[in-house]
C-alpha cells in the first residue's frame, strides 16, 4: 500500500487537513450553474469513516481515479448550506493517487463498515450508509401499453 500524506504532512506544504480515502462511488456528472460539470463521490476512510467528495470536475483533473482505487486530497470544509458530517470539499489539484483494492479485500473491508438499517444510520447523523437489504422485492413495471 502506497504511504500517502495525512494532515500537517502535505505534499504541498499546505495546512489544510489531508484526507485518504478509498473511493466507492462515482455520481453521474451534473451540469449546475455555479460549479459546471462535476461529479460527487464518495468512499471511506480506513478507520470506516464515510466521505463525500464534491465538487470533482472529472473531466478536467490530470489523472482519473476509480472505485475502489484509494485516493488523497486537501479539503477544506463545505459550505454553512451543506452540514452533513461526511462532506469535504476537495481541492482538485492535491488529489493523489493510491493503489486499487486488490479484489480479494473488498468484501470483508465492507462487512467492517455495514450499517443495520437506514434508521440506525439516521439515527447517527449519517447521511451515507452502507446496508446490507434483508427483504428484497422487485416490481415488474410493463412499459407496453
Amino acid at each position: 500500500m502506497l504511504d500517502l500524506p495525512t494532515a500537517g504532512n502535505s505534499i504541498s506544504g499546505s495546512t489544510r487537513p489531508r484526507e485518504r480515502v478509498l473511493v466507492l462511488v462515482k455520481a453521474l456528472p451534473h451540469v449546475g450553474q455555479r460549479h459546471g460539470e462535476t461529479v460527487c463521490c464518495a468512499g471511506v476512510t480506513s478507520n470506516g469513516e464515510w466521505r463525500r467528495q464534491y465538487p470533482i470536475h472529472f473531466r478536467r483533473l490530470r489523472e482519473g481515479f476509480k472505485r475502489w482505487q484509494w485516493i488523497d486530497y486537501e479539503w477544506i470544509p463545505p459550505g454553512a448550506e451543506d452540514r452533513r458530517k461526511e462532506s469535504r470539499r476537495v481541492q482538485e489539484d492535491t488529489i493523489g493517487l493510491g493503489d486499487l483494492m486488490p479484489p480479494k479485500e473488498r468484501a470483508p473491508f465492507l462487512e467492517r463498515i455495514l450499517t443495520g438499517s437506514t434508521a440506525e444510520a439516521a439515527s447517527k447523523g449519517m447521511s451515507l450508509t452502507l446496508i446490507r437489504p434483508t427483504k428484497v422485492r422487485f416490481l415488474l413495471i410493463s412499459t407496453q401499453i
